[in-house]
């Protein structure tokens, strides 16, 4: 599910819900974690994974057109189709994602609709709220976070297997599968709404819902803001935590993959609650680059993003074998085009039909990249309506060039 953006209290109420980063930037008045130590019961060994430097190893580009080896578009069952902040990948193509009733369904490719898999509702197999959801290791069952439930339903046969209580664990606001078969946590509150306290982000359960382990000590808030991406080959991603900027692979523990280093263009360590009134808003708009976020692989690709200078969201897409590659910058101006997967070739983007009346067709330019690729396509190729929300489904060439 991305990324209109979402941002919910520690009871699970939403606070905020915009498709703008500056809405967060401006508006948001909880507390960021900026400095969290990777630390597990188990060990304290800080590692820093594989070191990206966005503004050595990336040039800027004001054109994606050189980049782009094949677009098109998905466009699902309309009367069933309802936008959600996590579409989820299967290896066949099939994709998952909610309908306008609340049921959590399954797609062919094409975006025809294939089954429910899943039902909201009171019923004792329903999940009441849908808090987040993932696709087991195996990718054979659905797993769907329902508040202090885990509830567990068959891919190929809808049918529901069972129930997975939380009671003995804090309310979590992401899921993620270990790859032992057990399952990962991650709680964006702390237990008691203090800034400093001893539990953790991350918790290790069993599929008898006891804890196992713990990961990343809290010591001050955070937010629940997209912290787990699905990406290709159903590996999870949870996004940097603290100033470190890495990015960590759940598998049968948290690895770190990458690290994201801006220089000396880093937020500066705690940088937030040294700032006057521990504002959110001075920090967004700080000259640094701060919060990496939507991390999604391809075969050969990598894409995340970060806030710039004066709160700019900031496109990153990296030749994985080469460590090279491209970036830009979105326009304020324009809707976000959320990256919601991806698979072996392609990125997922969302794409709002609506979206097509911001673009601007007497000076293009004005509009960044990304926005102005599809929305020209949709608009003049495609010649699809303001009505239409589509799947983008974007291949990039593989040889991307040196900055």
């Amino acid at each position: 599910m991305q990324n209109a953006v979402s941002i919910l209290d520690k009871d699970g109420n939403l606070k905020y819900d915009s498709l703008s980063f500056s809405f967060i930037m401006n508006k948001i008045r909880l507390y960021l974690l900026l400095a969290l130590p990777f630390v597990s019961c188990k060990s304290a060994e800080i590692k820093l994974g594989k070191e990206l430097l966005p503004l050595e190893q990336t040039k800027t580009i004001v054109t994606l057109d050189e980049y782009i080896e094949e677009i098109g578009y998905i466009r699902p069952d309309t009367t069933r189709f309802l936008y959600s902040k996590k579409i989820l990948t299967r290896k066949n193509g099939d994709l998952i994602t909610g309908d306008r009733d609340g049921n959590l369904i399954m797609l062919y490719a094409n975006g025809q609709f294939k089954r429910v898999l899943a039902r909201y509702g009171k019923g004792h197999q329903e999940y009441s709220s849908l808090t987040d959801m993932a696709l087991s290791k195996n990718t054979d069952y659905l797993l769907v976070l329902d508040m202090m439930k885990i509830r567990v339903y068959g891919i190929e046969d809808s049918l529901y297997y069972k129930e997975i209580n939380l009671s003995s664990v804090i309310a979590a606001d992401e899921i993620a599968p270990a790859d032992d078969g057990n399952l990962f946590l991650y709680a964006a509150y702390s237990s008691d709404n203090n800034s400093k306290t001893d539990d953790y982000l991350v918790t290790k359960i069993d599929q008898n819902g006891d804890v196992i382990d713990q990961f990343m000590k809290r010591d001050d808030h955070t937010f629940s803001l997209d912290n787990i991406t699905q990406s290709y080959g159903n590996i999870y991603y949870l996004r940097p935590q603290n100033a470190n900027h890495i990015f960590y692979k759940f598998d049968t523990t948290l690895t770190p993959m990458y690290q994201i280093n801006f220089g000396d263009r880093n937020i500066p360590y705690q940088y937030k609650y040294k700032s006057k009134d521990n504002d959110i808003g001075e920090f967004m708009n700080s000259d640094y680059y701060k919060l990496p976020i939507y991390l999604y692989e391809t075969e050969n690709l990598l894409y995340f993003s970060a806030a710039g200078p004066q709160a700019e969201k900031c496109n990153y897409l990296y030749f994985k074998d080469k460590l090279e590659g491209i970036n830009w910058t979105d326009s304020k101006d324009e809707p976000v085009i959320s990256l919601i997967a991806s698979d072996a070739s392609y990125l997922y983007f969302m794409y709002h039909g609506i979206y097509s009346s911001y673009f601007d067709t007497e000076n293009p330019m004005n509009n960044s990249p990304l926005y102005r690729y599809i929305s020209d396509v949709f608009i003049h190729e495609w010649k699809l309506s303001i009505n239409d929300d589509v799947i983008i489904k974007i291949k990039f060439k593989e040889k991307l060039g040196k900055p």
